[in-house]
């Protein structure tokens, strides 16, 4: 039997929905190249930003921290795409230390947008294995963010760590347990608290490694 293809209404919504994504992706861009400004004024390094991160760099710190585990090289060339992409800082040994991943996520009163996140944490988390912070923020907005849709609030909550949403939660809790920091509201994030809150989380970030690692010295500094 053949399916019923979607109707009118429903493809006019993906395209909406689409559209939506797109916008928000910019306005998220955007913020972050605000925040990397800053940052170089305020720190000095140098600041790469990449789009993806592949399961090769996933396992290679995997083997880094557990080198008497074994871990299959099977989807090293599979990759998994932030809507902000990762920034690092890089030592003069040419190691990258991620400072800041975000993501922007349109949610309407159905959808799957937030679950589609979980994936993502689990693969940051071996990503930041070894290091006692978790740079990774998401802002989510929609209708489905609105006061009174407490359903997926309640599931922001859980992914948290029940550590809650709307803050900042860059530094681990207790012994290497990673809570991403989510932020959501009805309307559509602004560029200026996007920005806010990405340079907030690269200083934490920056300030982190250089404790751990010995300082600025040990770093690469920015061009010029």
């Amino acid at each position: 039997m053949a399916t019923r293809g979607k109707s009118l209404s429903e493809r006019r919504k993906g395209i909406v929905l689409n559209g939506s994504s797109q916008r928000n992706e910019a306005l998220l861009n955007k913020a972050k190249s605000n925040a990397i400004k800053k940052s170089l004024e305020k720190h000095g390094l140098e600041i790469y930003d990449e789009k993806v991160l592949s399961m090769s760099e996933v396992r290679e710190n995997l083997i880094n921290v557990l080198p008497k585990e074994k871990f299959s090289a099977e989807f090293d060339s599979a990759k998994t795409n932030p809507d902000g992409g990762i920034l690092y800082i890089k030592n003069k040994s040419g190691e990258k230390f991620p400072i800041l991943v975000s993501e922007t996520k349109n949610q309407e009163s159905e959808g799957n947008a937030i679950e589609r996140v979980g994936k993502d944490i689990r693969v940051l988390e071996s990503r930041m294995l070894g290091e006692s912070i978790f740079p990774y923020l998401v802002f989510c907005q929609g209708e489905g963010f609105k006061e009174g849709k407490s359903h997926l609030a309640s599931k922001l909550f859980g992914m948290s760590l029940c550590r809650g949403a709307n803050k900042l939660n860059v530094r681990d809790v207790g012994d290497n347990l990673k809570a991403p920091s989510f932020f959501y509201q009805g309307d559509t994030w602004s560029v200026s608290k996007m920005s806010e809150l990405m340079e907030r989380c690269i200083d934490i970030s920056i300030k982190y490694y250089l404790k751990k690692y010995g300082g600025k010295k040990n770093f690469i500094r920015k061009a010029g």
